[in-house]
């Protein structure tokens, strides 16, 4: 949805400055005359419909977030209480000598963090997700707008990253020096 509002707002500033909107392939323009009339004509007529086209993607985009945000949540409140369920059914299982060489607080310990570690795992992997779709989108819109600006921003995504493998060790190193 994040394209495809990208591009209702690309062909809205198309519309602005009075050019046709789109150049359709000849097998679009014979398959569908009305379609093609109207994006070959003036584009001021769509200016109006395209914003609300990609204000609509918007708000869209953001109820499917949350809906995601929602579904992602239930996922994992489900799976923190089977990994608990599995985790306190292993200890259970000991036998007392292997049971009597943890402390309870350990014991306890590990029954938490599971549940809490899964539940990690599937947020971040949500995020990785959404994170690569977007790359790809925001990719494919900046490659469509202009060539060389892409290669700028590549450049600069290539700069940023060096910059950070520079300094996240000195980072990390110092904050090791400084909490000993």
């Amino acid at each position: 949805l994040e394209g495809f509002t990208l591009g209702a707002l690309f062909l809205a500033l198309r519309a602005m400055g009075g050019e046709s909107l789109l150049t359709l392939p000849q097998w679009v323009a014979e398959f569908l005359p009305g379609l093609a009339n109207l994006v070959q004509q003036d584009g001021r007529g769509m200016l109006i419909p395209l914003i609300g086209l990609a204000v609509f993607m918007q708000i869209l985009r953001s109820a499917l977030s949350y809906l995601n945000l929602v579904s992602v949540g239930y996922l994992s409140a489900r799976v923190q209480t089977q990994m608990t369920h599995r985790v306190f059914g292993q200890i259970l299982s000991f036998s007392f000598p292997c049971a009597s060489r943890y402390k309870l607080g350990d014991l306890t310990s590990y029954i938490n963090s599971a549940a809490g570690t899964v539940s990690t795992q599937i947020n971040l992997m949500s995020g990785l997700l959404t994170a690569t779709l977007l790359v790809l989108t925001y990719s494919a819109t900046l490659l469509t707008v202009s060539i060389p600006l892409s290669i700028v921003a590549l450049g600069l995504a290539l700069g940023l990253i060096g910059l950070q493998r520079y300094l996240l060790p000195r980072i990390t190193a110092l904050s090791i020096q400084l909490t000993q």
